[in-house]
């Protein structure tokens, strides 16, 4: 029902979840809060990057994105951002 209003009606949805899981499949955007200061705020990816890279609230990061980021430190790229575990087999079945 909330996804609808967004994208039928064009509502923007403010979400506070702290399960990244719940809230990704919806989300086109996400803001990193810590101890009230603004620390991302930009498209899931980056965001997630962000925490990645910084080493911020790691246990929060989906694990499926965190073994994209392990696996690009270790030189392996792909097209699109693994956000599920679907667009992690659609972007390895495109590699190989």
């Amino acid at each position: 029902m909330i996804h609808d209003l967004n994208v039928k009606y064009g509502h923007t949805i403010v979400v506070i979840e702290h399960t990244l899981e719940a809230a990704l499949p919806y989300a086109n955007r996400l803001v990193l809060i810590d101890h009230g200061h603004i620390l991302s705020d930009a498209d899931v990816e980056t965001t997630l990057r962000y925490m990645y890279d910084h080493n911020i609230y790691t246990s929060a990061i989906p694990k499926i994105f965190a073994c994209q980021m392990d696996l690009e430190k270790a030189g392996c790229h792909f097209d699109a951002p693994w956000l599920s575990t679907d667009a992690a087999v659609s972007a390895v079945q495109k590699a190989v």
